[in-house]
């Protein structure tokens, strides 16, 4: 019985890794191009939505649409219907600090940064009176 060797010839060895380099580098071809034009059509699209978003807004602002309509355009554009406000609140914070023995309570206090995140944040085991609320609206 005879037995089919020619893909074990060096000559096909070498066509096939031609062949094979080939294919790899038109499909990295194919796969940058895919990508670009992802990446083009996630732009346009982005785009779209804040010119959406921007148009809903001054639409309700002038009350041309109502806010139910300003809804259901931003449940199509994949956006929510915010507001912004620029807010400086004074608060007087009272708490207990507990120091070591012999530290000074003024390099303690000033040592202490008060922030907040955010207004969902909550300040645990303290006590705070607000003393002044300033509020504009954003332009």
């Amino acid at each position: 019985m005879e037995q089919d060797t020619h893909y074990m010839t060096r000559e096909f060895l070498e066509n096939k890794i031609v062949q094979l380099t080939d294919e790899v580098a038109l499909m990295t071809k194919f796969r940058e191009d895919l990508i670009q034009a992802s990446n083009k059509n996630h732009d346009k699209l982005t785009n779209l939505q804040n010119n959406l978003k921007t148009w809903t807004r001054e639409q309700l602002d002038n009350d041309s649409i109502t806010h139910e309509q300003a809804l259901e355009l931003a449940e199509i554009g994949d956006f929510t219907i915010t507001q912004c406000y620029d807010v400086t609140i004074a608060v007087e914070h009272t708490f207990t600090v507990e120091i070591e023995a012999g530290d000074d309570i003024d390099d303690v206090l000033t040592s202490i940064d008060f922030t907040a995140d955010s207004y969902h944040t909550t300040l645990d085991n303290t006590d705070y009176t607000v003393l002044e609320v300033n509020y504009e609206k954003c332009d």
